[in-house]
C-alpha cells in the first residue's frame, strides 16, 4: 500500500476499489488518425479554440446573483455574503467573470471543474479559486463520500467544490475532447495534411511533358537532370521536352467543403448553432430575425445546460449556502444575452395583462421584486 493510500485512508476511511476510476488528467489515448490528441492540442484547432471561447465568454458576461426566496416571490439579496463572493469578485485575484468563463471552458474541454474553498478563521467559506482539471484525481470511499487528490494532497468535499458534465458513474464527467478523440484526431491530421499540401510537399510544382513515351532509365535520367536544378546545377531536357507548372485550386481539393465540414462536426460537439463558427449559406447572411432566433437558441439550448450544472453545485453546497430551507441561493441573470427578444416577451405581457397576468406576475418573470405599494392616504375633505 502506498504512503499517500495510508494516509487517504487514515484521514478518511477505505477507499471503495471499484470506484477509483476518476483520473480526468489521462488523455492521448490511441485514435484512428495516429495523431496524439489532448486537451492542449485540441485548442491549437480554430473550431475548437472559437467553440470553448465564445461559450465561455458569454457565460463570463452573465452576472450570477444572490437572490432570497420569499414564498412565491423572490428579491434580490446584495447584502448577502455570497453576494460579493459570486457576482463580484470570488478571491482577490480574478473578477468573477474571469472565474466562471474558466469553469465554463473546464467543463466544456475536461468535462469536469474544480475550486478551492478558502475559508475565514471562522469557517466561512471566502474565496474560490480554480483548479486546473488535469491535476486532480477523483476517488469514493466506502462511505460514498468523494475525495479528491490534488498532486498528492487528499481534501474531502467541504474543501472542493466539483462540476461535473455528462457523466456515467455521478463520480466525474466526460471530457468531450478525449471521447471525440477520433473526430478531433482526423481534424489535426487534416490540418497537418493541408499544411504540407500548401508547401508542397504533397504536390511536384512542375510536370515534365514528353512527346512519347519514355523508358525507365530515360525517365530517371530526365528527373536527375531537372532535379540538379535545385542544387544549383544545369538542367539538359531533351526531345521537345515541354516543363508545366502544376497547380491545383483550393476548391478542386475540396479544401473549402472540409473545413466547413470540420466547422460543422465542432459545432455539433459543443450543442453551437452552426453559423457561430462561420457556417451558413454561401453568400448568405443572417437576418435580424434569423439572428434573434439563433442568439434565443444559443442561449436555450448551449448556455442554459452550463449554467444550470454551476448554479446547482454552488446551490446544493453546504459551504455556500449553509441551510437546508434554500432561501438563498444564487442564479445567472440571462436578461442582457435576451434583450434581442425584449420585445415579443413585452408583446405577450400586453395581451396577457389584465386577464391571466398582473404586474407582480410580470415583475416575477423578469426577476424583479414585487411591486412596494404604497398606501392610499384620503385627501383633504375625504372621511
Amino acid at each position: 500500500m502506498s504512503l499517500l493510500r495510508r494516509a487517504v485512508e487514515g484521514a478518511f476511511g477505505p477507499i471503495y476499489e471499484p470506484q477509483l476510476t476518476g483520473n480526468v488528467g489521462l488523455f492521448g489515448g490511441p485514435n484512428y488518425t495516429g495523431q496524439r490528441v489532448s486537451v492542449q492540442g485540441s485548442l491549437a484547432l480554430v473550431p475548437v479554440y472559437s467553440a470553448v471561447s465564445q461559450i465561455a465568454g458569454a457565460v463570463a458576461t452573465l452576472p450570477l446573483k444572490v437572490y432570497e426566496s420569499e414564498g412565491e416571490f423572490r428579491s434580490l439579496a446584495e447584502q448577502h455574503r455570497c453576494w460579493k463572493l459570486l457576482h463580484d469578485e470570488p478571491n482577490p485575484e480574478m473578477g468573477a467573470d474571469e472565474v466562471w468563463e474558466l469553469v465554463s471552458a473546464h467543463l466544456d474541454l475536461w468535462g469536469n471543474a474544480f475550486l478551492y474553498k478558502k475559508r475565514d478563521s471562522l469557517g466561512i467559506v471566502r474565496e474560490l479559486w480554480p483548479i486546473g482539471p488535469s491535476r486532480v484525481q477523483v476517488m469514493r470511499t466506502e462511505k460514498g463520500a468523494r475525495l479528491f487528490e490534488v498532486e498528492g494532497q487528499p481534501f474531502d468535499e467541504s474543501t472542493i467544490l466539483h462540476l461535473r458534465g455528462l457523466s456515467a458513474d455521478g463520480l466525474v464527467g466526460y471530457s468531450p475532447i478525449q471521447q471525440h478523440r477520433n473526430a478531433i484526431g482526423m481534424l489535426q491530421a487534416q490540418e497537418e495534411f493541408q499544411g504540407k499540401f500548401l508547401k508542397g510537399e504533397g504536390k511536384p510544382s512542375v510536370i515534365l511533358r514528353h512527346p512519347n513515351k519514355l523508358q525507365d532509365e530515360a525517365a530517371k535520367r530526365l528527373k536527375a537532370s531537372w532535379d540538379a536544378i535545385k542544387t544549383g546545377g544545369t538542367a539538359v531536357l531533351e526531345e521537345d521536352i515541354q516543363v508545366e507548372k502544376w497547380t491545383m485550386p483550393l476548391e478542386d481539393a475540396q479544401f473549402l467543403e472540409q473545413l466547413e465540414f470540420s466547422d460543422k462536426r465542432v459545432a455539433q460537439l459543443f450543442l453551437l448553432p452552426p453559423s457561430r463558427l462561420g457556417t451558413g449559406s454561401k453568400g448568405g447572411s443572417l437576418k435580424y430575425e434569423t439572428a434573434e432566433t439563433e442568439n434565443y437558441e444559443f442561449a436555450t439550448y448551449t448556455l442554459n445546460r452550463r449554467l444550470s450544472r454551476i448554479e446547482g453545485a454552488i446551490n446544493r453546497d453546504p459551504s455556500i449556502f449553509p441551510t437546508t430551507t434554500r432561501r438563498f441561493f444564487a442564479e445567472f441573470d440571462l436578461d442582457a444575452l435576451l434583450r434581442a427578444s425584449l420585445k415579443d416577451r413585452s408583446e405577450a405581457y400586453e395581451r396577457g395583462f389584465g386577464k391571466w397576468l398582473d404586474a407582480d406576475d410580470i415583475r416575477i418573470k423578469e426577476n424583479l421584486p414585487r411591486r412596494e405599494i404604497a398606501p392610499i392616504v384620503p385627501s383633504e375633505g375625504e372621511t
